[in-house]
């Protein structure tokens, strides 16, 4: 007895090799083409939208060429793409809703002139990078009057991180206090407060 498989396709390749009859019309017909499994379509290529900040590979820029012909000329090219990446990073900036004005600016500068009591609140910021940038000072209640030298202290936190490692964030930042059984690190609380209790108070 032979094995199923070889039976299988002798049949199947007589069956697609034999002409057959139509019923209606009585003629003879070719056998029909075999059904295809699968089919292929031809490859089409895709587009890539070009990144004005990436380097393009040209021929005269220096990251092309070997050690021994580099020198400190800034070609043409090198030129043109350094102001295709100023002009595609002002206009994100333009268009970005959290740059606001004076945002690059320090919170502390030297060349304003400043009040003892200016910074007595913090404050929280958004940054390009979607971190949240938290500006602490340092001195509230003090009798020093010279609070407007010491610069507040700015933490870059991420908006899922837990309370917790904000509260490690601030004490690693922060001079320990003398205690009973030795230093320990300053003790940090955080409080909701109401826009409308900030406004009264």
């Amino acid at each position: 007895m032979a094995p199923l498989l070889p039976r299988l396709a002798t049949r199947t390749a007589t069956r697609a090799t034999t002409p057959w009859i139509c019923v209606e019309c009585r003629v003879l017909r070719p056998p029909p083409p075999p059904r295809r499994t699968f089919t292929t379509t031809p490859p089409h290529p895709v587009q890539l939208q070009q990144d004005p900040g990436k380097t393009q590979n040209l021929h005269d820029n220096s990251y092309n060429q070997p050690a021994t012909n580099l020198s400190h000329n800034v070609s043409e090219a090198e030129t043109d793409h350094f102001r295709r990446v100023e002009a595609a990073s002002k206009s994100k900036q333009r268009r970005a809703p959290w740059m606001r004005e004076g945002s690059d600016a320090p919170p502390v500068s030297s060349h304003k002139v400043r009040s003892a009591g200016a910074m007595t609140k913090g404050k929280l910021l958004t940054t390009p990078s979607r971190m949240l940038k938290l500006i602490l000072p340092l001195t509230t209640r003090d009798v020093n009057k010279e609070r407007k030298d010491v610069e507040p202290l700015a933490l870059l936190v991420h908006p899922q991180q837990p309370l917790s490692y904000l509260e490690r964030l601030i004490q690693s930042e922060l001079p320990s206090l003398p205690g009973e059984k030795g230093e320990r690190a300053p003790g940090v609380t955080f409080r909701a407060q109401d826009r409308e209790e900030e406004s009264l108070g």
